[in-house]
């Protein structure tokens, strides 16, 4: 499995723009993906979205650029989150703390909790967006 780590510091973007941002690289993957044809071995392709919020510890060692603290961690331990969908937005709560109440016309998303070893991690995930 691919994972492509994206991370910004300073204010948390509001999650209209985070949704209009899913919503391109999304379209964006498919109309690639069309271009592929049929997938290899019949294998099932998506986009999933893992937003979340901290503070963290950025160092530049050797050329690359390595990210350090407890949120690192959680955003880690979300990609192991029991969504059944193959294509989401996922926000965590210690994002929509750090943002006021989702924009208008984005609504609030289906809402979990799931239980970690470092402690539990509650979030929104979207479906359809």
């Amino acid at each position: 499995m691919q994972y492509n780590t994206f991370y910004k510091q300073g204010k948390a973007p509001e999650l209209k723009e985070l949704t209009r941002h899913f919503q391109l690289m999304s379209a964006r993957f498919y109309e690639r993906l069309k271009g592929f044809g049929e997938a290899p071995g019949g294998c099932d392709l998506s986009v999933k979205m893992i937003v979340h919020y901290g503070s963290f510890s950025v160092y530049k060692i050797n050329g690359f650029t390595k990210l350090y603290g407890t949120p690192v961690i959680e955003a880690h331990r979300l990609l192991k989150n029991s969504v059944n969908a193959g294509h989401y937005l996922l926000v965590s709560q210690s994002y929509l703390d750090s943002v006021d109440a989702p924009s208008e016309g984005i609504g609030y998303g289906a809402i979990s909790c799931e239980q970690y070893d470092i402690g539990n991690i509650s979030y929104r995930y979207f479906t359809d967006v």
